[in-house]
């Protein structure tokens, strides 16, 4: 009795493992993607019952998803395997799952403590990704931390929390075997891949040979309208260090302007101590003796929207894709429906920098 081949040959969905091209057939994706987000994505994988799918030879490695578009250019999703699971089978297939994360998803699962003197953020952040494909487009001076402290939190979560505290942001860029973080503190989008524009059409129905938004939905939600920040400085023990910020009134996005500042939404306050920012002109040296630092330091810093300094025009895109379920002979091109959150870009500044008088 002769075997039937199963192969990835002319699919619209492939994938690259270290497996070999054909021991997983991918039969589904499913993703989601953001800025300042770790990306994610689950797909659905079959392979003949009598393929052995060794679970410890996937777990960590890398992955590539290749997609065939309509217009037979090829799209690329790559990362890690995080997490893979066995399902049910029938009487050829065995069915599997498999969640794609970023390589430096890995931080997540390194926890320590330790501390960096006289190092800028942008320095410290290199230090801590070191050894990722990491693209790093920050511009701009920054100031030496003389004693920054990273206590009992992942990798991650450290630098996630000083690209806040400073404004950068990251995204990722997804080619053949390779996916790439890129960390910026400026406004920069490119256009969507392979068309800037696309057509809106609520039909649905019969064939289009180009992509097409289908539908559209407006929503806001409450959040809270004011920050106050405290903080205190050996120093200046006699000073007020008090900041805060309401949000802004209103926002422009397009030819539309949206009311943010609702009725009472400054009673819905976010109170924060240690603001974050006394510590910057605090005179103490590498060896923890006093030095003198720049008199200016110590009287004003200027709320700067360092991250997106002109929001408003732009809107940040929140992506999540989902592929139909493919039969295994089927072979040729195939659409990718998929649903995208915009807002605009000034929703998603950080707080944390604020007037501070003295």
């Amino acid at each position: 009795m002769s075997t039937v081949t199963y192969t990835q040959a002319d699919r619209p969905m492939t994938i690259t493992t270290d497996l070999g091209a054909d021991a997983l057939l991918l039969v589904g994706l499913s993703g989601r993607e953001g800025m300042s987000h770790l990306f994610e994505y689950d797909l659905d994988l079959i392979s003949t019952n009598i393929t052995d799918i060794p679970f410890d030879k996937l777990l960590g490695q890398k992955v590539t998803v290749n997609l065939e578009l309509p217009d037979k250019q090829k799209r690329h999703f790559s990362g890690i395997v995080k997490r893979f699971s066995q399902g049910h089978r029938d009487d050829i297939f065995t069915y599997y799952r498999m969640e794609v994360v970023p390589k430096c998803w890995l931080l997540t699962k390194k926890v320590q403590s330790r501390i960096f003197q006289q190092m800028t953020v942008p320095d410290i952040i290199k230090d801590v990704l070191k050894g990722l494909d990491v693209t790093y487009q920050i511009q701009g001076a920054f100031a030496a931390r003389e004693y920054c402290v990273q206590y009992r939190e992942s990798d991650f979560n450290f630098v996630s929390r000083l690209m806040e505290e400073e404004g950068i942001y990251y995204f990722f860029k997804h080619s053949d075997g390779r996916h790439e973080m890129v960390l910026t503190n400026t406004s920069q989008y490119a256009d969507l891949p392979n068309k800037a524009e696309l057509i809106y059409e609520e039909m649905t129905g019969g064939k289009r040979e180009e992509d097409r938004v289908h539908s559209w939905e407006r929503a806001q939600e409450l959040r809270s309208g004011k920050v106050t920040l405290w903080d205190h400085s050996f120093e200046l023990p006699h000073k007020h260090l008090e900041a805060e910020k309401t949000v802004l009134a209103t926002i422009k996005a397009g030819k539309v302007d949206h009311k943010l500042k609702l009725p009472d939404s400054d009673k819905l306050e976010l109170y924060d101590y240690p603001g974050g920012y006394a510590k910057r002109f605090d005179g103490i040296n590498k060896s923890g003796g006093e030095q003198a630092v720049a008199a200016s330091k110590g009287f004003r810093r200027q709320c700067k929207n360092r991250r997106y300094p002109d929001a408003g025009r732009n809107r940040a895109v929140r992506c999540a894709a989902r592929l139909q379920r493919l039969p295994p002979a089927l072979v040729g091109p195939t659409s990718l429906p998929c649903s995208a959150t915009s807002m605009p870009t000034a929703n998603i500044c950080s707080l944390r920098s604020n007037t501070v008088r003295v």
